[in-house]
């Protein structure tokens, strides 16, 4: 019936037993508190955290590009190709988070003066100027632009709606308002930019199309110059060639007609000149008629009258305001003259390409020989060239000022930013959501390595899951602050308590364990060891009132204080010996001697050997000497029972020893208290002895739970 001390580190591992649903709903019910206990935690947590941070609102606005042709010259313009249009949608949301559009939001939205994402002062900046570590200044200048366009950049969000057209555009700022503004500005910058490219690639095409119009024009000019430099300096060749008189007629007239064009045309530049210089003699004498020359006569007359008058007197006034009429008739005068000129200069113009228009037909109509024709053939079709390419030109230049104010984006806001009515971040039904499920999570990890490897046990049930011992009891603690020799009163005192109670089921138990005592069979007592893995735990407690149980049985008991290092029995039995029982095992005392170390219990037939101060030297050497082998084996034939009294199997090795002793173990853990690990390790330690087959009780001591239904009535006091 024994159980082996090798079988709890075995049986333990629960990755070795597979998934056992009762257990892990035993381990849920064990630990239900702790598990509780963390979600709550970890929720108020949550809630904490989302009260102290300042909430974030976004608002979003949603852009379409269009890929189509947008020039509304073109009415068969609108064709789109498919081909390009993944790329050129992805290339504008890369424009929408470019340099360009976040500056000119921050320059129109006057961010650097936003109490948000202006510039300030940072933790680490604040934290220097409090401890006075360099000097602390803000940024200026492009330096402080930088800083407004990083946190406004990280404020946006930009991103393609799927394999669409749309492009999302989101800002997330502490104020709602401020979000729909910056979403609506950044959207608005974004297609005035892009009005604006392509204003500006209209105007640069618009003027590289000026420029090669000049250069067209001075082209034509040219080769309008050759060809009748051509004909000019050959037309008294080519009117002297059979059937070139009408040319030589031609000629003629264009001689008389240019003649006639450059005599009016320096008439009127000598009259402006004189009007001008107000030469009003030469431009008498240049009108050539006698009002030009009565009013140069008028003129005279009142100049010399204004030389012969007082200064400031009301004549000069007059005759001042005369020679102004006069002069004014003259310039008059002149002015009609000069506009004749022109009109003449203007019909000899006219006249002088009609009859140059004439003289070509009439050169290419002529029967000239073949050289000469295709050479003015050649010059005219290159005119002619020149000609239809500077007017293309032309209509290109007119196309393209008309388109530079005809320009649309090839984007367009679908849908405004609208002012977010809920924060975005942070999310409470979300993250109180995370959060329960998370801590549920945590709270069942937490009680996982508490029961398996941190926390004490709580329950007989988890004692049995992690030790794999199925020999469970527990002893309850005293109300208050009782502890140590007044709970061992308790025991002969109130006899009818929960803790004597408890004290005599282990009692039963470890009989139940052990063999009974016979004569014949079993000729020898039997030797209980108490022990524990750790200080504290109760175990003398639990060894005194065990042998004061035994003993108010009627068995002859021997109670053996074991733990030489620190020794308490004769403190709980309120004695105090002479000599102590580490005397005896290091010969100090002869065996004839032992009744000297020996204290009888005033309360019960108990024995006791007892010690009275600690060692001074190692203990273990002492309790595996033959001397302590023969005080057992003499105690077994004097005595029913023998109780040892073990010092902590995790601090002191002499546990290992007594074992060897023992014909059962009682093991003591403080009940919520005792880490799991510690236990696992002081069991292990038993099993260093010879004899590995010792049947173990584990007993709880100090338990603090409520009674069940109905308890109370059985148990007096307490």
């Amino acid at each position: 019936m024994g159980i082996d001390l090798k079988l709890p580190r075995v049986e333990r591992s629960p990755q070795g037993a597979g998934f056992d649903l009762r257990a892990i709903t035993g381990l849920l019910r064990r630990q239900a508190r702790l598990i509780i206990a963390t979600v709550l935690t970890i929720v108020a947590l949550a809630i904490v955290a989302t009260l102290a941070v300042d909430p974030r609102y976004t608002a979003t606005s949603l852009i379409f590009v269009d890929p189509s042709d947008k020039n509304l010259l073109d009415p068969t313009a609108g064709a789109a190709s498919s081909g390009s249009d993944s790329p050129r949608v992805d290339s504008e949301v890369e424009i929408l988070r470019s340099d360009a559009v976040l500056m000119a939001v921050i320059a129109s939205q006057n961010l650097v003066a936003d109490p948000e994402f202006g510039v300030r002062l940072g933790w680490r900046e604040k934290l220097k100027g409090f401890l006075r570590i360099g000097r602390v200044e803000l940024p200026t200048g492009q330096e402080a632009l930088g800083v407004v366009r990083s946190r406004l950049s990280k404020a946006l969000s930009v991103q393609r709606r799927g394999d669409t057209y749309l492009i999302s555009v989101q800002v997330t700022t502490r104020s709602p308002e401020k979000s729909a503004a910056l979403a609506n500005a950044i959207s608005d910058a974004y297609i005035q930019l892009q009005i604006q490219s392509k204003v500006d690639s209209t105007q640069a095409a618009q003027a590289a199309v000026q420029r090669q119009i000049e250069k067209t024009r001075a082209a034509v000019v040219a080769a309008e110059q050759e060809f009748t430099t051509y004909i000019s300096s050959n037309i008294d060749k080519l009117a002297a060639l059979p059937g070139g008189a009408a040319l030589a007629q031609k000629r003629d007239a264009l001689n008389s007609l240019t003649e006639r064009s450059q005599q009016a045309s320096s008439q009127a530049e000598a009259l402006q000149s004189s009007i001008q210089q107000r030469n009003w003699n030469a431009l008498s004498k240049q009108l050539e008629n006698d009002a030009a020359a009565e009013l140069l006569r008028q003129r005279e007359v009142l100049a010399a009258s204004l030389n012969q008058t007082a200064s400031g007197s009301p004549q000069e006034t007059s005759l001042k305001a005369k020679l102004s009429e006069v002069e004014a008739s003259l310039v008059s005068t002149a002015e009609t003259e000069i506009g004749q000129l022109q009109n003449t200069v203007a019909a000899s113009q006219g006249q002088l390409t009609e009859t140059r228009q004439e003289l070509t037909a009439a050169v290419t109509k002529a029967s000239l020989p073949p050289d000469i024709l295709a050479q003015i053939y050649e010059l005219q079709q290159d005119s002619r060239n020149t000609t239809a390419n500077y007017q293309s030109l032309l209509a290109r230049l007119q196309n393209l000022e008309t388109q530079s104010t005809l320009q649309v984006a090839d984007s367009r806001i679908v849908s405004s930013a609208l002012i977010p009515t809920a924060a975005s971040f942070p999310r409470i039904p979300l993250i109180l959501t995370l959060a329960t499920v998370l801590a549920l999570a945590g709270g069942v990890l937490l009680a996982f390595l508490f029961e398996n490897h941190v926390g004490g046990f709580t329950s007989e049930e988890q004692v049995e899951a992690v030790t794999g011992l199925s020999t469970v009891t527990s002893v309850p603690a005293l109300p208050g602050s009782g502890r140590g020799a007044a709970m061992t009163d308790q025991f002969v005192e109130k006899p009818l308590s929960r803790f004597a109670e408890s004290i005599r089921r282990i009692r039963a138990m470890l009989d139940r364990l052990m063999p009974a005592k016979d004569e014949t069979s079993h000729p020898t007592g039997k030797v209980l060891l108490v022990a524990s893995a750790l200080p504290n735990e109760g175990k003398t407690t639990i060894a005194l009132s065990l042998a004061r149980a035994y003993a108010q049985a009627g068995q002859n008991v021997l109670l053996v204080d074991c733990d030489l290092r620190k020794p308490t029995v004769h403190r709980y039995l309120k004695t105090e010996a002479s000599s102590g029982l580490i005397d005896y095992l290091s010969g100090k005392i002869p065996a004839d001697r032992l009744a000297d170390i020996t204290t009888q219990d005033s309360a019960t037939s108990l024995l006791a050997l007892v010690g009275t101060r600690g060692a001074t030297i190692p203990t273990d050497e002492l309790l595996s000497t033959k001397i302590f082998a023969k005080l057992i084996a003499s105690a077994r034939k004097q005595f029913d029972v023998v109780v040892l009294d073990s010092p902590p199997l995790e601090i002191l090795v002499d546990g290992s020893y007594l074992v060897d002793f023992a014909d059962a173990v009682a093991f003591v853990v403080k009940w919520a208290h005792t880490p799991q690990r510690a236990v696992l390790n002081g069991l292990h330690k038993l099993s260093f002895g010879r004899s590995l087959n010792k049947p173990t009780l584990i007993v709880m001591s100090q338990e603090r739970r409520g009674e069940s239904h109905g308890e109370s009535a059985y148990y007096s006091d307490y």
